[in-house]
């Protein structure tokens, strides 16, 4: 179990609060894997060929998407310095900061995020973690505002109660491993840093607690609890009160004895000036301190803003059809040829069958066997449980033609001699 920057000990494959989709491990590793698996009549390089040529694909494909987002996001990037050529009124700004977050959506959804309900955001704003900050939030000041997480693990963070004497204890933390903001404000809606109503900000964090999520929301503001003022006004009360009764006394007997006195009455009424002092700077004191907090809490936990986000969600996204893609191959390929290598060759009494590099694998499987098939390989490499998404697997595969419906759910896999010699030919057509 390793220590996050962010202070949480996160072991390397977490245990999940719910079964996500995400599969946790790089193309690299997983084609690498996989090409360990192979029976011994598939040739491992021409499935390692293979992959590396699907992978091309994926990225040529996402080439078009990559230009209308960064055409679509120019007049919107807070960041951006170069000048437009041709400025954009603000009817088109608007219809510009719709298309980005509608093709942001869809490409968070392929990279596996999911998106935070209204009813989940209210829940965050109420509360706040042991390590969190209170927060005023106002989510009505947005024109555009959606969160999408990923990762939905279970984390340990140190904390000190008194009840153990402020000893250590390690604690679960539900935490979401990224998390994506988008948003824009309303015009007319001041926000320190972030209030342009003609922009579109997305910000990308790590390792964020649930409860902690409007930590990243702008137009916060500080709420101090009851057991910070408790802490602030009792000590300071008490001496003010114990001050204007010592005042009201030697008043008095200034008054009845002498009036010779009556810098010692200057001095007292001082001191009372002096503890509202002490009071109201203490307030913003810890004001301070929870603003320090949060910024350094951010600091350590911002992966990336603006611009920066759509490129890495683009990669992820890519990533995750990839090895969704890699898999799903896999399983047709290897549960295809076991089926078969179960009958006796043509010609013979036994044996098992080769793999034809030419011929469309006869027997098929089924969406519900591919699945099955594809978590179990995960839950066996990395003991993640994952829900594989089959369905976006299998139209990648018929798209690059390596996959075919030999009936009604019965799905076949092209060899991988033939599956080269496919993608061969989809490249240089």
């Amino acid at each position: 179990m390793e220590q996050s920057t962010t202070g949480e000990y996160i072991p390397e494959h977490a245990s999940h609060w719910r079964i996500e989709p995400f599969v946790p491990v790089p193309v690299t590793d997983l084609v690498e894997y996989l090409a360990t698996r192979l029976p011994l009549a598939i040739d491992a390089d021409s499935f390692v060929e293979v992959c590396r040529r699907m992978a091309s694909h994926l990225y040529h494909q996402t080439f078009p998407l990559h230009q209308k987002l960064e055409g679509a996001y120019a007049g919107l990037d807070p960041d951006r310095d170069t000048s437009l050529l041709a400025s954009r009124n603000e009817a088109e700004l608007l219809e510009d900061a719709a298309q980005v977050s509608e093709l942001m959506r869809d490409l968070l959804a392929t990279a596996d995020y999911a998106e935070l309900s209204r009813e989940e955001l209210d829940t965050a704003v109420q509360v706040a973690s042991l390590w969190g900050v209170p927060l005023h939030v106002d989510l009505n000041i947005f024109r555009h505002l959606a969160v999408f997480a990923r990762g939905d693990v279970v984390g340990m963070r140190e904390h000190r109660h008194w009840k153990r004497l402020y000893r250590k204890q390690l604690v679960e933390v539900p935490i979401y491993r990224r998390l994506v903001v988008l948003f824009q404000v309303l015009p007319d809606i001041a926000v320190d840093g972030e209030g342009e109503s003609n922009r579109l900000y997305l910000r990308m964090f790590k390792n964020i607690p649930k409860a902690d999520v409007d930590m990243l929301l702008p137009g916060t503001s500080i709420r101090i609890g009851w057991f910070d003022r408790t802490k602030i006004l009792v000590p300071s009360l008490g001496g003010l009160g114990m001050t204007l009764w010592k005042l009201v006394r030697l008043v008095l007997l200034v008054a009845v004895v002498t009036t010779g006195k009556l810098w010692v009455v200057v001095g007292l009424v001082g001191a009372t000036i002096g503890y509202v002092f002490r009071s109201v700077s203490s307030y913003f004191q810890t004001k301070k301190n929870y603003e320090l907090n949060l910024t350094r809490s951010l600091y350590f936990q911002k992966l990336d803003s603006n611009a920066g986000v759509i490129y890495r969600v683009l990669e992820e996204a890519r990533q995750q059809a990839c090895r969704e893609t890699v898999l799903g191959y896999f399983a047709l390929l290897t549960a295809c040829h076991a089926s078969s290598a179960a009958a006796p060759s043509a010609g013979t009494s036994h044996g098992p069958a080769t793999v034809d590099a030419e011929l469309w694998q006869s027997i098929g499987v089924s969406r519900r066997r591919m699945r099955r098939y594809g978590e179990r390989i995960i839950r066996e490499a990395l003991g993640v449980e994952i829900n594989f998404e089959v369905d976006d697997a299998l139209k990648r595969l018929a798209e690059m033609g390596l996959t075919q419906s030999a009936a009604e759910d019965c799905w076949t896999a092209l060899s991988p001699q033939a599956a080269i010699a496919r993608l061969a030919s989809r490249t240089t057509t």
